[in-house]
């Protein structure tokens, strides 16, 4: 068991904190915002802006109908239903955001109860699932003609620079000491 009272500790938990963070906001965005996008909502200025006319007609009949309460889980169930998240990965989503919700609000009891020590698996099932969806847009954006000008360029070659900065903020926190 770690010793939480080491400024190592307590650094790697905040990093930890931060960086899963990072993670659900990133999966977050590609959940609902891009499913909007796919959709033709633009997001400027934190407004909405539906670009076809429709004001978002055909986003709430066929995703917004599938958990008219929540939009992320809407969101999630559409994006199963077009082979971009499995029911196992929808399920480690879950937990991410479970454990997010956790470090975010009770912060002080991971730093002070030695019983409560962050869940660094939780991590590697947001990167999978990021990894996934990612791939997943970046193909819906080839099918539209992304790669035309660039024959020579697969989509396995294409990353995203949302995940770039993930897996260098991975690699800083991966560097931390424990305690």
């Amino acid at each position: 068991m770690e010793d939480h009272y080491t400024s190592a500790y307590v650094n790697r938990t905040l990093a930890f904190s931060g960086l899963l963070q990072l993670a659900y906001e990133f999966i977050r965005a590609d959940v609902v915002d891009r499913v909007k996008g796919f959709y033709g909502c633009a997001i400027l200025d934190g407004e909405e802006h539906w670009l076809h006319g429709d004001d978002g007609a055909q986003w709430r009949s066929n995703v917004a109908s599938l958990d008219p309460r929540n939009e992320y889980r809407a969101s999630i169930a559409w994006l199963i239903d077009m082979g971009a998240l499995t029911l196992e990965s929808a399920a480690k989503l879950e937990r991410v955001r479970l454990h997010r919700n956790e470090l975010a609000h009770e912060m002080a009891k991971f730093l002070v109860q030695v019983e409560y020590v962050p869940d660094e698996s939780v991590l590697t099932d947001a990167i999978e699932v990021f990894h996934a969806l990612d791939r997943f847009w970046i193909g819906a954006e080839v099918d539209t003609g992304l790669l035309d000008d660039f024959p020579d360029v697969s989509i396995d070659e294409v990353t995203s620079v949302t995940e770039i900065l993930l897996g260098r903020a991975l690699g800083a926190f991966r560097e931390l000491p424990h305690s």
